[in-house]
Formats: C-alpha cells, sequence, structure tokens
C-alpha cells in the first residue's frame, strides 16, 4: 500500500498486511454478527414471555447484545470508509469502551455466574457443602474478573488515544499478556476443565433417558464449557504472539477488534442460540393447565361411554384398543379425586385417604359395570356419544397413548398418587399422559389384558397374558413413574408386582423416575444431601422373597420367574437400579418455590356409597353442549 491509507487503530502504523478490502470485509462481519445477536436476542426475549429462566443468563445475554450494539458504529464507518481510525473519533471511542466493558462483563457472568455454577449445582447436587463453597468460589472470581474488565479496559482504551508511538506499543504489550492471554486464556481452562470432566462423569451415571429438563440442563452447560474451552485456546496463543512478534503488534487492534471480539461475538450468539433451542423446545412441551372433570359431570361422561359400550354389538368380540395403549392425562385422575372428595348426602364430611383399592371398588367399578369395561373405554367411548359441536375440545389432550406407566401400591391413599402424577407432570415440564391401572385395565374382565387378537389367544394361560400385558405397558411409554408414598417406608417396595415392574423396566432400559407428593419431595432431597441412610433404608425393604401380594399365587408365580436370575441377583439388580434413580430426584426436581402448590381438596371428605348412588341416579340424562363446557372449562 504505497499511499498508507490503511493504518492499524491502535498502533496507527502503516502494514502491508492491510488493506482497504481486508478492513471493511472484516467490518461487515463485526456488523453482521452483532445484527444476529440483536435478532436472535429479540426472539429469546419474547419466549420469556411464557417460560421462565435464570434471571443471571437472561441479564448477561441482554449486558452481551447491548454492549455489542454500542461497539458496532466503530465498525459500521468503517464498512464505507476503511480509512478512518475510530479511536481518534472520541464519539465512536467512548462508545467501544462502553460496549467493549459491557461485552466482557456479559462474558464473565456467562462464564462464572451461569455455566459454572450451573455446573456445580449439578455436580455437587448431594453435596450442600462442597456446592456452596464452589458457589463461592465461582461467584468470587466473576466478580473479581468483571471488576477488572472495568479498570483494565476503561484505562487500557483511554490510553489508546493520547500515548504516544513507544509507549503504545509497551501498553499493546502488557494489555495483551494481561488481559487476553492471562484473564481469558490461562486462567479458565483449569477451571473449565474439571467442571467438564465432572459433568461427563455425571452425565455417564445417570440413565439414558433423562427427563427432559435435566438433559437440557445438561447440555447448555456442557456446550457452555467445551466452547469456552475453546475459545480458551485461541485467546491464549492470541495474546501471546502480539505482545512478542512486532509485526502483530503493529497490527494490535485490528486483531482485537476483528478477531478477538469478535470471537467473543459469536460465542455469546451460538450460548444464545442454544439457549434458544432448548427454550423454544422448552415451551412445546410446557404441560397444558387442565381443569379436574366435575364429579357429576364425569359420572355422566363415564355412563354414557359404558352406556354406549353395552349397546354395540362388536364388544363381545374384541378390544378395540390394546390395554398398553391407554393412557389418561392427569386432569382426569383429578376428576375422579374430586369425586371421592365430595360430602355424602347429610352433608358429614368423611375420610379423604381414601385407598386406590377402595377407590376401584366404589367408583371406577359401579361406574362401568353396565358394559364390563375400562375406566378408559368407558370415557373414550363417552367421546363418541358427544353432540359433533361438542368436538371443539379434542379427546387426544385427554386420551392418548402413554408416555409414562405409573408403578403404584394398591393400599397407597389415592390422593397422593394423583399428586405424585401432577409433580411429574411439573418436574418434566410437559402434559403426560399415564398409564394408571385401575382406569387402563378393564377391572370386571382380565382377559381384556390379551389386546384386540384376543381369540388368537384363548389357550394362552392367563399369567402368561398378565406378564405380555404389563411388558408391553412399559415399553410403549418406555417410562415408568414409582409413587413412592409414604416418602420414608413406600408401601411400594414390599410389593412383589411392583418390585417385578421395576425389573422389567430396567430389563427393557426404560427410564425409571422416583416420584414423592410435592411436601416430602424438599425432606427427601435434604436426606439425599445427608447422605446415604435414606437410601438404605428404602433398599433394606427391598427383597423378592419377603415381598407381598394381595393374591399368593401372583407372588409365587413371580419368584418363580425371577428364580432363573437368583433371588439375590434380582435383589441386587433392583437395588441398584432404584438407588440410581433415587439420586436423579435432586437433579430432576423442580425447587417448591418456583412450582404451584397442589389443588387443595376439602379436607377428610370422601364420598359414601349411598352419595355415589345418588349421582348416578341424577346423570340418568344424555350429556348436552351445556354438559360438555360444563365439563371442559379451560
Amino acid at each position: 500500500m504505497e499511499d498508507c491509507q490503511v493504518r492499524d487503530d491502535w498502533s496507527r502504523l502503516c502494514s502491508p498486511v492491510l488493506s482497504t478490502e481486508i478492513i471493511s470485509f472484516f467490518s461487515v462481519a463485526f456488523t453482521t454478527m452483532v445484527v444476529l445477536n440483536v435478532g436472535v436476542g429479540a426472539i429469546y426475549a419474547v419466549s420469556l414471555l411464557w417460560v421462565s429462566r435464570p434471571l443471571v443468563r437472561v441479564l448477561s445475554f441482554s449486558l452481551g447484545v447491548l454492549g455489542f450494539v454500542l461497539s458496532a458504529p466503530q465498525a459500521f464507518v468503517r464498512i464505507n470508509n476503511p480509512t478512518i481510525l475510530p479511536s481518534q473519533d472520541i464519539l465512536l471511542l467512548t462508545f467501544f469502551v462502553l460496549g467493549d466493558v459491557m461485552n466482557h462483563i456479559a462474558l464473565l457472568m456467562i462464564i462464572y455466574w451461569d455455566i459454572c455454577r450451573e455446573s456445580v449445582m449439578l455436580i455437587f447436587a448431594l453435596d450442600p457443602a462442597k456446592k456452596a463453597r464452589s458457589l463461592r468460589l465461582s461467584f468470587g472470581a466473576g466478580f473479581g474478573f468483571m471488576l477488572s474488565q472495568v479498570v483494565v479496559l476503561g484505562t487500557f482504551l483511554t490510553l489508546m488515544a493520547v500515548l504516544e508511538d513507544m509507549s503504545r506499543a509497551l501498553a499493546i504489550k502488557i494489555f495483551y499478556i494481561g488481559q487476553v492471554s492471562f484473564i481469558f486464556g490461562c486462567m479458565p481452562p483449569v477451571a473449565f476443565g474439571l467442571l467438564a470432566r465432572n459433568l461427563h462423569k455425571l452425565w455417564a451415571q445417570l440413565p439414558p433417558d433423562l427427563p427432559r429438563r435435566l438433559a437440557h440442563r445438561l447440555r447448555y452447560t456442557q456446550l457452555g464449557l467445551y466452547l469456552l474451552l475453546l475459545v480458551c485456546t485461541v485467546y491464549a496463543p492470541s495474546g501471546l504472539l502480539p505482545a512478542f512478534i512486532p509485526e502483530l503488534n503493529q497490527l494490535g487492534g485490528f486483531i482485537y477488534t476483528y478477531v478477538i471480539m469478535l470471537a467473543a461475538g459469536f460465542v455469546v450468539l451460538i450460548l444464545l442460540v442454544g439457549e434458544l433451542t432448548l427454550t423454544l423446545k422448552q415451551l412445546r412441551m410446557k404441560a397444558r393447565q387442565t381443569q379436574p372433570l366435575a364429579a357429576d359431570q364425569m359420572v355422566k361422561l363415564v355412563q354414557a361411554g359404558a352406556e354406549n359400550l353395552r349397546c354395540r354389538e362388536d364388544r363381545q368380540h374384541g378390544v378395540q384398543t390394546p390395554v398398553w395403549h391407554r393412557g389418561l392425562e392427569h386432569s382426569i385422575m383429578q376428576g375422579f379425586l374430586q369425586l371421592a372428595a365430595e360430602a355424602d348426602g347429610d352433608g358429614q364430611v368423611v375420610d379423604t385417604f381414601l385407598q386406590t383399592s377402595e377407590l376401584c371398588q366404589t367408583h371406577v367399578k359401579p361406574l362401568t359395570a353396565a358394559a364390563r369395561c375400562s375406566a378408559w373405554e368407558a370415557l373414550n367411548a363417552g367421546w363418541d356419544s358427544l353432540p359433533p359441536d361438542a368436538h371443539r375440545h379434542p379427546r387426544s389432550q385427554h386420551l392418548n397413548t402413554p408416555t409414562v406407566m405409573v408403578s403404584h401400591c394398591w393400599a397407597s391413599p389415592f390422593q397422593d398418587v394423583v399428586k405424585i402424577m401432577r409433580r411429574y407432570d411439573e418436574n418434566t415440564n410437559k402434559s403426560n399422559f399415564f398409564f394408571f391401572d385401575v382406569f387402563s385395565m378393564n377391572q370386571h374382565d382380565l382377559s381384556d389384558l390379551a389386546g384386540p387378537d384376543r381369540k388368537d389367544q384363548s389357550g394362552q394361560d392367563m399369567y402368561d397374558v398378565m406378564l405380555e400385558a404389563l411388558t408391553n405397558s412399559i415399553r410403549t411409554p418406555r417410562r415408568v413413574l414409582l409413587a413412592l408414598t409414604p416418602h420414608h417406608e413406600p408401601q411400594l417396595l414390599s410389593r412383589s408386582w411392583c418390585l417385578y415392574e421395576i425389573y422389567m423396566a430396567q430389563k427393557l432400559k426404560a427410564e425409571v423416575s422416583c416420584g414423592f407428593v410435592p411436601a416430602a419431595e424438599q425432606q427427601v432431597i435434604q436426606s439425599l444431601q445427608q447422605g446415604d441412610e435414606l437410601i438404605e433404608h428404602m433398599l433394606s425393604k427391598v427383597d423378592a422373597e419377603k415381598s407381598q401380594a394381595t393374591v399368593e399365587s401372583d407372588r409365587l408365580m413371580i419368584l418363580e420367574l425371577i428364580q432363573k436370575d437368583r433371588v439375590s441377583k434380582f435383589n441386587q439388580f433392583v437395588r441398584e437400579k432404584f438407588a440410581a434413580s433415587l439420586r436423579l430426584v435432586a437433579l430432576t426436581t423442580v425447587p417448591s418455590d418456583d412450582v404451584e402448590e397442589a389443588v387443595v381438596l376439602p379436607p377428610r371428605a370422601v364420598v359414601t356409597r349411598s352419595h355415589f348412588l345418588g349421582i348416578l341416579a341424577r346423570s340418568r340424562s344424555e350429556l348436552t353442549d351445556r354438559d360438555f363446557d360444563d365439563v371442559f372449562q379451560i
């Protein structure tokens, strides 16, 4: 460049490497990066109207995007006139200094107060002492480095406008060694490497199918750590080379603006895109808040379906839908719970802790007796009996293929099981469809378990049919929710069928989740953080030979099945898998202050047999549009 029109912005020296085309190209690249950050940031901001994210993450991304916007003018003016030196324009220099300080503070917030903090929360979920120390260290390091950015960048970038040539070259050398190579290049990799290694070990210990909320946290954190490690490998040499190579020292301003800052901008952009992607996925799976079915309307809907099935000629020739495809949305169970919580005809309040088995005998079986069908079939047929204009409420929102199978003890309070199912919806951030045997299975005729092709299995042993149905009910959703109540001594772990369900779930490589009522969750997490006493106490109950079953022949049949693998091996297998699932509770549970309380039902209120028959008597009429609207006021 003979005319020497293009000079480096800091050294103000001509260089044969620089040209107007190169300056214009990188100025366009920098401006494009800023526009992309603003666009993605705007979409992310809109998504926050429907989903909450960590406050520090939102603030750091907002600060970073704003910083790049303030830094953009110095690049934008050089697109058309590459010979301009922004450092000699007081307005451009002021905007650049403010923007650069904000950029680096935002980047440090993302590093130490978001990604490192999230890693610590995951890695030390069950060790509160180490978690507290690590969080203090992460916060302190982040705060110290942020303060250094205000001092270093504010002072250095201002000096670049007034220093002489020799002093400017020395200042550039010191700046690159301290700011670029040390603070962002050499210091962080040690911490990032340790966190990434421990996070990788944690993920390797977890089951293959994780709740999506936990998987999102792990993916975002790992993306951030690996990306930051990559950036550190670029920053470290980028800081040393301009310090010791005179030719690169003369390009100090160009390298910082168009290599260092451009790299930082794309780091923020990649993290922002990753966070936006996970947030949009979370929005798509966000649980719908559905109102429970009113008790009398539930009776009408089920009764209409049962009557419809009773009148069908093809009902006796086979089951329309296989039992393992019968999933119900949580609000259906909530409706039955509301039915069980109403006062009797005299207004007297009775016991609300109705066992699941009692609910089946006093509510489910009488409602479905007309057609001798399952509650799911009656509800499904009830939708068929609705007037055409009432179909604006899709059946698929309430009845669908199961996404999770519920393993529970029939002696557990039905109210607790329903709370656990609702909590599972909240923890997985989606509206699940539950395979719940009380409603999914025909409580009048177990031959329905054989599925649609019953006639082809007429010679099959009933236990084989039951085991096949159980296997398919786990294989279809590939997720099992254990309803552990009471939390300190779950009845489920002493039941033969429940132990076998855990065993089959792990054999089929299904995800197993431990569910507790909201009031017990925090107690369980605190117990897990204090040690393994709770786990050991629960595991002491796992013994197939001492387990119980309502029907003794069922227990003997299950024992005979597991004799092939030896009972001790079976017990050990179930204990290991259950312990691994139990430890996930501290990771997968939504903090209690972020979750709405479950619907509070009238205390100690359950319907009596006379009141239940009264509801049946009052619900003989056909379902009307008004009835349906009353049921689904969403």
